[in-house]
């Protein structure tokens, strides 16, 4: 007798979702049979072991009101050092893979270790997490002499390179690349971790000559890429071709105005620009050139470097205004577009990944200026509403996050919950149930993952993603510095203020802007 099952629309959407996830290669797959899953590995197999956050651990996880966040925060605060610390060789080299890929991306080992550079260095006292932590700053520099336009390298230039060796690309891949898409926030990153690092130890014997080099080539690449697409000719510094993920118009994407912004040929999400200027990048660039511009007079080197800095900073300021789009909601209202071409068109939406509309509280990069705190805060609305932003999703169940088109339709990718907490006008009622949604999306392994279902948090793509978890373990110490009442019973709320959770980074790091 033959049987057939009836399902709903809604049923079949799921069963669709989940055999896309568990055919997946990114999916469910770790490193030298790791799995994200309960507790931290035994201590005889982390990679790497910092005193600092190990005894902040120790203290503080035990004083946690909620015993799941508890839970979840013991492992992920240290996942990025029990995990992804490859290699480590003093202060001169560290190598640090995505996690389930055993490679390293500029941006997400960036974002990987910045809860360490902002909580966990201190000024004039080397230890192996700082000494570690200028190794990924060498690293990084090294990374971006070889290919300014790569995204993700390989430990070396040894081996077969990894899946993306087919890929053609201006310029031409190499062993050294395990991905080639050029994605303007990969630079910005470099920027990012070389200024944290610099605010938090003034450790001026880590910037070397080669690290000079590297900022040289990341300014002169930032002015190449600020031509428009005609300036460009027939030979454009950029191109890239893959059969399922191509830059359209020849390999360059969709052509771009000259505005000032930088342009970009893929998103953070590793996904193609629809048009050319990412905003969130651009929105970050300016700030972190600016404070590079104080990095550089600090350590009393690379004038001419500094100088440029500002002059490109302003440059992009400048051309951010072309951002400036109708709302939505109110067409009288201003908003700022996720990506514009320079010739009016714009796409309004936003991703999970950072830089995002949404991160850039987290990343501090919303103007001072009057007016900018409340078009962010408008553009927030139009991002946190499915009526508006194509990627946002809501469950039956309360779940709900910003996700992307880089997995499914209907995916929330906690890094989307996270950064929406950071903004500083979020009530405690807002973030606490942002965090009730990030302890479901854990689905009992007490790590974040890239994304999950809206219905059922069960269902999630990558179990091993150790940028997720830097960036949950961030937001937990940042709520304990900023809003401690809502994570620690009134007992320990006098401890924590007169201990201020430590004298890390964080608290010194804008002394020398």
């Amino acid at each position: 007798m033959k049987m057939t099952l009836a399902l709903s629309p809604g049923m079949m959407l799921m069963v669709m979702v989940v055999a896309l996830l568990l055919s997946s290669p990114c999916s469910f797959h770790g490193v030298e049979g790791f799995e994200c899953n309960g507790t931290r590995p035994e201590p005889r197999l982390r990679k790497f072991a910092s005193k600092e956050v190990d005894e902040f651990l120790d203290v503080w996880v035990p004083r946690l009101k909620d015993r799941e966040l508890a839970s979840i925060f013991n492992v992920t605060l240290a996942n990025a050092l029990d995990t992804t610390f490859e290699h480590v060789d003093g202060r001169d080299d560290t190598f640090v893979i995505t996690g389930d890929i055993k490679a390293m991306w500029i941006r997400d080992s960036t974002f990987q270790v910045r809860p360490y550079a902002r909580y966990f260095l201190r000024r004039n006292a080397r230890t192996p997490l700082s000494d570690a932590l200028c190794g990924l700053v060498r690293r990084q520099a090294r990374s971006v002499l070889l290919d300014q336009y790569a995204n993700a390298f390989n430990f070396d230039g040894k081996g077969p390179g990894g899946p993306h060796q087919g890929d053609r690309r201006r310029p031409k891949m190499t062993k050294h690349l395990y991905e080639g898409k050029y994605e303007l926030d990969t630079l910005v990153s470099f920027l990012h971790l070389s200024n944290e690092y610099y605010g938090a130890t003034e450790d001026r014997e880590c910037f070397d000559e080669g690290w000079l080099k590297a900022i040289e080539a990341v300014l002169q690449t930032v002015q190449v890429q600020q031509r428009s697409t005609g300036d460009e000719g027939v030979s454009p510094a950029y191109q890239f071709w893959r059969s399922e993920g191509d830059l359209s118009y020849n390999g360059t994407g969709n052509p771009g105005r000259r505005t000032r912004m930088a342009k970009s040929g893929f998103r953070p999400s590793d996904d193609p620009c629809q048009h050319p200027f990412h905003v969130p990048s651009n929105m970050w660039l300016q700030k972190e050139l600016r404070d590079l511009n104080g990095t550089l007079a600090h350590l009393g080197r690379g004038k001419t470097l500094a100088a440029l800095a500002v002059e490109l900073a302003i440059q992009v300021a400048e051309g951010l205004k072309h951002a400036l789009v109708p709302s939505p909601l109110n067409a009288s209202e201003t908003i700022l577009a996720y990506e514009v071409d320079g010739y009016g068109s714009r796409v309004i939406m936003d991703d999970a990944n950072a830089p995002s509309l949404l991160s850039l509280p987290y990343l501090e990069s919303v103007p001072s200026a009057a007016g900018d705190e409340e078009v962010f805060l408008r553009t927030k609305k139009v991002v946190l509403s499915k009526d508006t932003n194509p990627y946002y999703f809501e469950g039956s169940s309360g779940l709900r996050g910003v996700g992307s088109p880089h997995v499914g339709y209907g995916m929330i990718w906690p890094l989307g919950v996270i950064y929406d907490l950071f903004g500083p006008e979020k009530s405690d009622e807002g973030i606490l149930a942002g965090l009730d949604v990030l302890k479901r999306s854990a689905a009992g392994t007490n790590c974040m993952h890239e994304s999950f279902w809206k219905e059922d948090p069960s269902v999630f793509t990558r179990q091993w993603f150790a940028w997720a978890n830097s960036a949950f373990a961030e937001l937990i110490v940042f709520l304990l510095r900023t809003r401690p009442h809502l994570l620690l019973p009134k007992p320990f709320l006098d401890a924590w203020t007169k201990t201020a959770g430590g004298e890390g980074g964080a608290a010194r790091q804008k002394k020398h802007r």
